[in-house]
């Protein structure tokens, strides 16, 4: 599977149109990681945003810092996408992300993305708007998902 489709199948990227996506999938390089891997540490600093495009990872948080258990928060597969968090706001990590099996990935670096929305500030504060909105829509969907959980 080649970038450009595996953005167009993305969730994150669904409102985008194919010149747009075409744009994104221009500046994206390919990463490989072998099974065991560790693709990021919590507390690293991010700014790249990581599609499967084969393999899987895991992600895990340290039961405490005294312990060398982790637990386990979610495994992510072909298709999907992680490192969105600190790939949008430029921060910490907040989990640690290892390889499942053999991994190769799509990585959009902060950089590139940077380069793509300043090459033409119209089109630009376009794909901005519509990833925003996108990201905005997976938070109102998770909070109705969870609205009518009690509280413990």
């Amino acid at each position: 599977m080649e970038a450009f489709e595996l953005l167009k199948k993305s969730p994150l990227f669904r409102e985008l149109n194919e010149q747009e996506l075409r744009r994104i999938a221009s500046v994206i390089k390919t990463q490989h990681f072998s099974k065991g891997d560790v693709v990021f540490d919590q507390g690293e600093k991010g700014g790249k945003l990581y599609l499967i495009k084969n393999g899987c990872v895991e992600v895990t948080l340290p039961v405490c810092r005294f312990d060398s258990r982790d637990e386990k928060l979610a495994t992510i597969k072909e298709g999907e996408y992680f490192g969105e968090l600190s790939f949008f706001d430029g921060g910490e990590h907040s989990a640690r992300v290892t390889a499942l099996e053999d991994l190769d990935l799509f990585v959009l670096s902060r950089e590139g993305y940077n380069a793509i929305i300043s090459s033409d500030l119209e089109q630009g504060t376009e794909i901005q708007r519509k990833i925003i909105l996108t990201v905005i829509n997976i938070l109102r969907e998770m909070n109705k998902r969870y609205s009518h959980r009690p509280f413990i």
